[in-house]
C-alpha cells in the first residue's frame, strides 16, 4: 500500500478524457464546499470500468509521475467516487489531495 492507502501499481496509465468542474446542484448538496477542489470526468464504462477505483491517486493540472521514487508520491488528486451513470457511461469524481 502507498501513503494514500492504495494498492501498488507497476506504472501509471494515461487517462485521456475531458475534465469538468463539479458544480451541479445535487453535487453541491453532496460535497458542499469541497466542490471547489474537485473535477469530474464522464467516460465510457467499457473502457475504464474496473481500471479506476475509489481512492486511486491521479496526476491532474499538469502534474506527472516523472521522477517519482515511490508510486503516487507526486499525485495531487484522488478518486473520490466512480459512478455508473448509464448503461454505457460512468462518472469519475476527483478530489484534490491536501
Amino acid at each position: 500500500m502507498d501513503s494514500h492507502g492504495n494498492r501498488p501499481f507497476d506504472k501509471p496509465f494515461l487517462l485521456c478524457e475531458n475534465l469538468a468542474s463539479v458544480d451541479g446542484k445535487s453535487e453541491k448538496e453532496e460535497y458542499g464546499d469541497r466542490v471547489r477542489n474537485m473535477y469530474k470526468s464522464v467516460v465510457m464504462r467499457k473502457k475504464w470500468e474496473g481500471r479506476i477505483k475509489e481512492n486511486d491517486v491521479a496526476y491532474l493540472d499538469g502534474i506527472t509521475p516523472d521522477g517519482e521514487a515511490q508510486n503516487g508520491a507526486y499525485a495531487n488528486y484522488r478518486v473520490e467516487s466512480v459512478r455508473n451513470t448509464s448503461l454505457n457511461m460512468m462518472t469519475i469524481y476527483f478530489e484534490k489531495l491536501p
